[in-house]
């Protein structure tokens, strides 16, 4: 990532649906019994639907799969809780045969489908006014040491003798992420015009927030970057517009950033599904330092994107749905990246979670066909 002269790129991917994994078992991948009975308990349970499969998404299920392709040792981020605390007692508000409502414990009200998986519907977010966030904004305190788990000490042992890269940050450590988490997206576009003072003292807020909880874990431990979640653009561009983002989003990042640096911390990520085309140069200016996952159906092409931006460190890239079409689809795919990982600053992956439509034949041939790539191709830019 610091365009430095190397033998080779990382050998990394990204996550899996749980539904990949358990196709793929079925299909030859050789699982531990420890994996195996996780996938068996989802599958009985019958609860990969709604928030449920969701959360099943982020449960770090790749070990055996890294394993079987030598992969290399991936981003570990220090796991600390970064949103309401305590959560929101959860409350189921009626059901249906296919349908349950409910209110989580984030506070939002939302309709969860028995009979499809994906997201719920969003019906009511915790933060419609001023009173509503002076509130929820009690069970953001970054002194709480809850917010540390329960082994932090040992885990900071750990830490000074690592072979991965560690990082703070993730999800809910976002600008637009956390708005929209506590206000939703069609509520904070008008509040952006109609209460732009709110939006403005909750950014302060949150950045005085992970500004303190981030400070105390750098004064025990180093760390190699920070992650911004926001997933703030869909296929076409943003969610907002560049010109509300210079205002509102730009001066937090540039003091949360300008304050990191000072712990020793070099790269900053931003994580974003969608076409972020538009962002770019705001968030170099800001500070950002890199982007991912690179969706290739929102026309983030990392051939160029090198090209438009010299500098940019950037992590996936690679197109699932040529993925899953077979082996001549997959080596047309890797030859349109080959060269820019010669260039530095990237490592190839599959642009998002792995999804289910995507083979064991073919993710054993893409996989194996992008290490050697990987192997073969050294990065000789100074």
């Amino acid at each position: 990532m610091s365009f430095h002269a190397v033998n080779r790129t990382l050998k990394w991917e990204w996550a899996y649906w749980i539904e990949t994994l358990y196709r793929w078992n079925q299909q030859g991948l050789p699982l531990s019994d420890e994996e195996y009975q996780d996938l068996v308990k989802f599958k009985d349970a019958e609860i990969l639907i709604g928030e449920a499969y969701l959360a099943a998404q982020n449960e770090p299920r790749e070990k055996d799969v890294h394993e079987y392709f030598g992969l290399d040792p991936g981003i570990v981020k220090v796991p600390l809780d970064l949103f309401l605390f305590p959560r929101f007692k959860r409350q189921v508000l009626a059901q249906e045969e296919n349908v349950i409502l409910i209110r989580d414990e984030d506070g939002a009200k939302k309709k969860i489908f028995r009979d499809r998986p994906g997201m719920p519907q969003f019906l009511e977010y915790p933060v419609e006014n001023r009173k509503d966030f002076e509130r929820i904004s009690e069970r953001f305190d970054p002194e709480d040491k809850r917010r540390l788990p329960a082994n932090w000490d040992s885990l900071v042992n750990q830490y000074e003798d690592r072979d991965f890269p560690l990082a703070l940050g993730g999800f809910h450590c976002g600008f637009f992420g956390i708005l929209n988490e506590l206000i939703g997206i069609q509520n904070l576009s008008y509040m952006l015009h109609r209460n732009s003072q709110l939006i403005r003292d909750i950014l302060n807020f949150f950045t005085d927030f992970w500004v303190t909880l981030f400070s105390k874990v750098l004064s025990q431990i180093e760390v190699d970057f920070v992650h911004f979640w926001e997933d703030m653009a869909f296929k076409t561009g943003p969610l907002i517009s560049p010109d509300v983002f210079r205002e509102f989003m730009l001066p937090q990042y540039r003091k949360i950033i300008s304050i990191l640096k000072d712990f020793g911390i070099k790269m900053f990520f931003v994580d974003s599904d969608g076409n972020l085309w538009s962002m770019i140069p705001l968030l170099l200016e800001a500070g950002v330092t890199g982007i991912y996952p690179l969706e290739v159906a929102a026309g983030m092409d990392v051939v160029k994107l090198r090209e438009s931006f010299a500098k940019l460190q950037m992590i996936g890239g690679i197109d699932k749905r040529s993925i899953a079409k077979g082996k001549r689809e997959i080596d047309k795919e890797l030859s349109r990246i080959a060269k820019t990982i010669g260039k530095g600053g990237y490592v190839p992956c599959i642009d998002h979670s792995v999804p289910p439509d995507i083979s064991w034949d073919n993710f054993c041939y893409y996989r194996r066909r992008l290490n050697q790539l990987i192997k073969s191709t050294s990065i000789r830019l100074t």
